[in-house]
């Protein structure tokens, strides 16, 4: 049963008089993925209140690609359904699955004709990369699928097998951040993606770890009085234990990327509370069960001593124990009849300290705390990117910001994915009932990037003159996208390493020599600009 479907979007903007209001606090440990909703005691859902930004907005549990495939930082294929399925589940809303446009699930790799610049995820890394920061490339390409619906079996033996495996929908929201279309490489209806997903307006960052975290929700004037139930759903990647340790499927041809992310099933806490004309506080410190190890359904499965309990970050102390003198908890609930809904004040301060190729640092002042129940930070490529409410809520969205005294000056540092580009901050407060002030924005741009580690292509750069010559660039990418994620083609680019050197030396001052090896090095780059 679905019930206040639209709660938060009727609670937006509502800055004026005072309203009923839920305020939630809890304390993470590790990196989690969460989830926060309401429902009736009967087990109607209400209202989605917050979900983690790689689930709700960057799509985690609905992309192309198997559920088990390997892990690893921004990891960019592997429908994780494991993720929190519960909450999904519950939703009651369906939406279409995302597969690979070629059909071939199996594949970690060797999408590229059908992969377009993305926006967020990087290429996997491996010990032996050349590059030596998180994401090894800023010319990594993904392959953003397809809903399933649109493919048939008769298409090949691989949408064949698809057809098999799956359902042509999906209980997770596609990602909703993808802005522009390559008509040579996606899907034409890519940009459809973002209109499918309808929870990137209560999409936010995991909360920083070790710190208090509390989200406040306010409900409409039409909401009924009565019993209703807080859910809170958590999982973790690499924590699994003698219970709880799954095996990971390895594509045959990268065999040494990823490793075994799926840990313990999803954590959920189950917070009873009643609303009424009186003011009341309700905790929760047991968890009340856990989700499917993989997804398949919403149950809530009993406590049965499988899940850890004792390790802080991992099963059930993904939430840390807190003590607010009259009770230990790790979910807590304050519900007041009458919160006072003052307008919070914009950001008037919103300042640029300095950037880096992958990040910029802003600073601004806290605001006062009675009127400012917290902080919102979104930012967008491009500058002058985030204009209205409507852009607010479709940008990417940014680190969690602790509450602070007022007047005090708060530093945020804001990791950003591409070097040499510029992007949009923006900024706004929200009050106790879930009204929110006007964005303010600042306009950055991200350093160029520098690498440690040797970045040209000897031969080459002898060749052309300059490791900067486009064929030059085109080969280094070439290197990076095609030859590294593989051992063999990583193998042959430590043999080139080794090797090269005194060839380049012996043609760079031989303008004969320099021609003939760019006349043979051209087919290789015609090859791997087909490949781009």
């Amino acid at each position: 049963m679905l019930v206040h479907a639209a709660l938060l979007l009727a609670t937006l903007g509502q800055t004026s008089g005072t309203a009923r209001t839920l305020d939630i606090q809890f304390m993470v440990a590790g990196d989690p993925q969460i989830a926060v909703w309401l429902e009736s005691a009967d087990g109607g859902f209400v209202d989605t209140i917050m979900v983690t930004r790689l689930v709700g907005t960057f799509g985690l549990g609905n992309r192309p690609g198997r559920a088990d495939f390997g892990g690893g930082y921004l990891w960019p294929y592997g429908r994780r359904e494991q993720t929190l399925p519960v909450w999904a589940h519950r939703r009651g809303k369906l939406y279409d699955r995302i597969v690979f446009q070629d059909c071939k699930e199996d594949w970690l790799g060797w999408h590229e004709l059908v992969s377009s610049s993305e926006p967020f995820y990087c290429r996997p890394t491996s010990s032996l990369e050349v590059d030596t920061v998180t994401c090894p490339t800023t010319n990594f390409s993904t392959d953003k699928g397809i809903p399933m619906r649109l493919l048939s079996p008769e298409m090949s033996g691989d949408c064949a097998e698809v057809f098999q495996r799956y359902d042509t929908t999906s209980v997770y929201p596609p990602r909703n951040d993808v802005r522009s279309r390559d008509p040579s490489r996606d899907w034409a209806g890519v940009l459809e993606l973002n209109g499918m997903n309808d929870v990137d307006a209560v999409s936010r960052a995991t909360p920083s770890a070790n710190r208090p975290f509390r989200v406040s929700y306010g409900l409409p004037a039409t909401f009924a009085n009565g019993e209703y139930v807080l859910w809170v759903e958590v999982n973790q990647q690499w924590d699994e234990n003698e219970h709880h340790s799954y095996a990971y499927f390895i594509d045959p041809r990268l065999t040494d990327y990823g490793t075994a992310n799926i840990g313990q099933p999803s954590v959920v806490w189950q917070v009873p509370l009643t609303v009424s004309g009186t003011a009341a506080v309700a905790r929760a410190l047991e968890y009340a069960g856990y989700g499917s190890p993989t997804g398949e359904d919403g149950d809530l499965r009993a406590p049965d001593g499988t899940i850890t309990t004792d390790v802080p970050g991992s099963g059930e102390g993904r939430l840390l124990v807190q003590d607010d003198g009259a009770e230990r908890y790790r979910v807590r609930v304050s519900y007041a009849p009458d919160t006072s809904c003052e307008a919070p004040a914009p950001i008037t301060d919103l300042t640029l300290l300095g950037s880096d190729w992958g990040y910029v640092d802003v600073s601004f002042v806290a605001s006062d705390p009675s009127t400012v129940a917290g902080y919102e930070l979104k930012y967008a490529e491009g500058h002058g990117s985030i204009r209205t409410e409507a852009d607010f809520v479709n940008a990417k969205p940014g680190p969690p910001i602790a509450a602070v005294d007022a007047g005090a000056a708060q530093t945020v540092r804001i990791q950003l994915p591409w070097p040499e580009t510029g992007y949009t901050v923006a900024m706004r407060t929200t009050n106790y009932c879930g009204g929110a002030s006007t964005p303010t924005t600042l306009d950055v741009v991200t350093e160029v990037r520098e690498f440690a580690t040797v970045d040209a292509c000897f031969i080459a750069t002898a060749a052309y003159g300059s490791k900067d010559q486009v064929d030059v660039a085109t080969l280094r990418r070439f290197r990076d996208e095609v030859l590294m994620p593989s051992a063999v083609g990583r193998a042959f680019v430590g043999a080139y390493y080794a090797l090269s050197p005194p060839l380049a030396d012996a043609i760079r001052e031989r303008p004969l020599a320099r021609a003939v090896t760019r006349a043979a090095l051209k087919p290789l780059v015609w090859m791997a600009e087909g490949l781009e």
